[in-house]
């Protein structure tokens, strides 16, 4: 068996198991026949039992009567109806028929002709019997016996057809289970070949496989063992083509790494601001310049829907929403907003759509802060403005200033020749709004003249102590809470203008509180500007009536006042002494609930 292909071993493997199967039936069938047999031989001993009590029976009529005696067949009949006979023939003792006796209704089998083998057995024999044939219900069997004078020799024959049932229906089952069984080896047969065939096509396929994996050679071979060769040698060609797809896989992982570590690096290192957002405006990457521009971190917005990056802008988050919509990019070249820490910024910005296999991904924005650039323009041109408003007003005010010299001269004179009180009381008024005139004067032409700066670095600390200081020396505002956060900042420029615009903005914060507010709180918080890191930036914060939103867009506007007795200078001068150290000032109120004074100014060089 080792010798032969494994084809031929499933096959003989296979036949043998037929063949194991075949001798099983023909076992079964042998053993049936035996038993068959067996029963036979016993229901034949019964007939013969019953043939003899049936001729012990019926001889003492038999001897004194005829055998075509008419009576002699009554009798028959009589003794025949105690006895399973279906018919009987009497025959002479030359085995002619004589007579025959039907004891039922079924049809007659014929007359049984007796031959020499038969009469013979019946003389020697007290009775004879054997299996004729079978009917519905039942089997039929042959018996007779002789007849026989007082000398006990011959004179005639008798035959009886004896039904027996239950040896016919036991062998009706028995062959309906031979037929089954031999059915049943037929299909058993078809289908252990089909499936051997089936069994041994994989096992072709793979044959098929590995020859054609492998160089022909010649000469026989054991199949299994070229089989298991091959196939081993094809695993082992397998896992050098996985550790070879693996390194490929990791060298592409790596490359890919790199690429994105790169293209990481190439958006964090430009200056402009970078952001992507998807198909629904969810914002997919952060690049620091956006963080600094937007003063969000990238964990804090990613994820979210762009519209939360500012708090104002319909001209930004429109541009968005057009390049998502209508996959069309679109560019503002300036643009006002105000973010979520309420910073206002100036913005430059392109959108363009992303697009793969020509369908829209989404869209990616690229930001220029313009912040400082208009800032610088609007700081030169307010500059401008003040050097135009100084020449201009300077002549204008030397005049002004020489017309109230004479009109305050007229005063005095006229108070000096004054006959009545009440013309020296008028003589006096003039004189004093004479005075106020001037004062208001020397204001002006301090305000619209250039200013010459002598810088220097301080702490800005001691400059702030101070004008707290001198504020808190006034009795009208000693129910004020100032409240001064640390700072160890120092800044570049003139100590004593900055003094003075910030002791205006600290002034401007204490006198907006009334002396009844619940809360009458001035905060001083100084912090390095996160949108310019060589800035520092001073919030001074009030809890008074807060600024009416008409009134704010004109509070740094020259003369515009809401005070009783004020000039509607001071905001003016601690703006343009801001402008001048290169800062920017911004106001932001609530009213009622209080107002903030923002300040950024240059921190001195390290």
């Amino acid at each position: 068996m080792k010798n032969l292909r494994y084809e031929t071993q499933i096959r003989v493997f296979f036949l043998l198991f037929v063949l194991v199967l075949i001798l099983i039936n023909f076992h079964s069938i042998h053993l049936y026949y035996r038993s068959r047999n067996a029963v036979r031989e016993m229901e034949l001993a019964a007939v013969r039992h019953l043939t003899t009590a049936f001729s012990k029976e019926l001889e003492p009529q038999l001897r004194v009567s005829d055998l075509r005696d008419p009576g002699l067949a009554a009798n028959f009949q009589l003794i025949a109806e105690r006895y399973p006979v279906r018919e009987a023939f009497l025959y002479d003792d030359q085995g002619r028929l004589v007579r025959t006796v039907a004891l039922t209704d079924a049809a007659s089998l014929g007359a049984v002709p007796l031959d020499r083998a038969w009469t013979a057995r019946l003389k020697f024999n007290p009775s004879v019997a054997e299996y004729r044939s079978s009917t519905a219900g039942a089997d039929l069997f042959l018996s007779g016996f002789a007849l026989r004078d007082s000398f006990g020799e011959a004179t005639g024959y008798a035959v009886l057809v004896v039904e027996q049932p239950r040896y016919w229906e036991g062998e009706q089952r028995a062959r309906l289970l031979l037929t089954f069984q031999l059915l049943a080896l037929v299909v058993v047969v078809l289908a252990i070949v089909a499936f051997s065939r089936w069994l041994v096509v994989p096992y072709r396929k793979l044959m098929k496989t590995a020859e054609s994996a492998t160089a022909p050679g010649g000469g026989a071979r054991d199949e299994l063992a070229f089989l298991v060769q091959t196939f081993q040698g094809l695993f082992a060609r397998l896992k050098e083509k996985e550790k070879e797809l693996e390194r490929l896989h990791r060298m592409e992982k790596e490359r890919a790494e790199r690429t994105e570590a790169f293209s990481e690096k190439v958006v964090s290192s430009i200056q402009s601001a970078l952001f992507t957002v998807d198909r629904q405006g969810t914002i997919l990457t952060f690049n620091p310049a956006a963080e600094e521009i937007f003063g969000r971190s990238r964990s804090d917005v990613v994820g979210k829907p762009y519209g939360d990056l500012v708090e104002t802008s319909s001209q930004f988050t429109d541009l968005l929403e057009q390049c998502l919509k209508q996959e069309r990019s679109g560019t503002l070249r300036r643009v006002e907003i105000r973010t979520r820490k309420d910073q206002r910024k100036y913005l430059g910005i392109s959108v363009f759509p992303l697009k793969e296999r020509g369908e829209n991904e989404g869209a990616l924005c690229l930001i220029s802060d313009l912040t400082e650039i208009i800032e610088l323009q609007q700081q030169v041109k307010l500059r401008e403005n003040f050097a135009a408003l100084g020449e201009m007003s300077a002549g204008i005010a030397h005049e002004f200033k020489n017309s109230l010299a004479t009109i305050a001269g007229y005063a005095q004179l006229l108070e000096r020749v004054a006959d009545s009180p009440d013309m020296r009381n008028n003589a006096q008024a003039i004189a004093e709004e004479t005075r106020t005139s001037v004062q208001m004067v020397t204001r002006f032409l301090e305000f619209a003249r250039p200013y010459q700066l002598n810088p220097v670095s301080f702490l800005l600390d001691e400059v702030l102590a101070r004008c707290v200081a001198d504020l808190q020396g006034e009795e009208r505002f000693r129910h004020i809470q100032f409240e001064l956060s640390p700072s160890d900042q120092q800044i570049h420029g003139d100590p004593v203008l900055v003094r003075r615009a910030l002791a205006n903005l600290l002034r401007n914060a204490a006198e907006s509180i009334p002396p009844d507010a619940p809360s009458a709180r001035v905060s001083v918080e100084c912090t390095v500007d996160p949108g310019a890191p060589r800035r520092v930036r001073i919030r001074i914060t009030d809890t008074g009536t807060g600024i009416a939103p008409q009134n704010l867009k004109r509070i740094f506007v020259p003369f515009h006042t809401t005070k009783a007795s004020g000039t509607g200078l001071g905001l003016a001068i601690s703006q343009k002494i801001i402008l001048f150290h290169n800062g920017r000032i911004e106001a932001s109120s609530h009213p009622g609930t209080g107002s903030t004074f923002t300040v950024v100014l240059p921190l001195a060089a390290d």
